[in-house]
Formats: C-alpha cells, sequence, structure tokens
C-alpha cells in the first residue's frame, strides 16, 4: 500500500471518530489508527525536513508563511514537489485489520473515501 492511500484512510476514519458507532466498529478503527501511527510519525517528520531544506527562512530563521502556507524557495519548488511525491509513493505495510461492509454501514462514506477504505474492507 502506498504511504498516501494509508494516510487518506486515517484521515477519513478521524473524520468519523466522533460519530456514534458499534463499540466493535470504534475498536478497529482504534486499532487501525494506533497501527499506523508510525507511518503517521513518519510523514510528519519527513515532511518537516524537506519543508526546512527547501522552504523561505525568515530573519528568525523560521519558515515564511504566505496565505497560512508554507513558503518554498522558487528554485527549489521541483524538488520539493518530487521529493514529497517519492514520500507519499512510499510502500508501507497494510496494518491487517478488515471491516466488512456491514461493519460500516451505518456511517456515511463518498465514493473517494470509499476508495482509500477499500484496501480496509472485506466482503
Amino acid at each position: 500500500m502506498k504511504l498516501n492511500d494509508l494516510l487518506k484512510a486515517r484521515t477519513i476514519i478521524l473524520n468519523h471518530k466522533n460519530e456514534k458507532m458499534p463499540s466493535r466498529l470504534a475498536y478497529k478503527f482504534m486499532k487501525l489508527l494506533k497501527a499506523s501511527d508510525n507511518e503517521d510519525a513518519f510523514y510528519n517528520e519527513k515532511i518537516k525536513a524537506l519543508i526546512e531544506e527547501h522552504c523561505v527562512k525568515g530573519e528568525d530563521g523560521r519558515p515564511k508563511t504566505v496565505d497560512g502556507g508554507i513558503k518554498i524557495e522558487t528554485a527549489h519548488i521541483a524538488d520539493y514537489n518530487k521529493s514529497v511525491i517519492e514520500l507519499l509513493d512510499t510502500e508501507v505495510e497494510i496494518p491487517n485489520i478488515r471491516f466488512t461492509l456491514a461493519d460500516i454501514e451505518m456511517l456515511s462514506f463518498d465514493v473517494e473515501e470509499m476508495f482509500f477504505l477499500d484496501a480496509f474492507i472485506e466482503e
């Protein structure tokens, strides 16, 4: 599984974490989140390093922000984008946690969300 797909699945689950659901499903969601914590931390650490390497820094040495986002050096944009794509394409082990459609039927998902959850659904 690609790191990007796992991170998207985590985000989808986190978006539903406060909805009422059966304890068994909540437990599976919690197990999936815990099982993918290392990959999430890895991604955040690598993104932070890429930003630090490629960003425009202010006088205080901190990354400059523009419109709520980090400003990347113009000369580094292509390298930064390439590195982010490579990071997101990293193969990671898929956590061994599965749901059935019956498990998740009380929640509402759009087609894109189901695309990223598909690896965790057994029919």
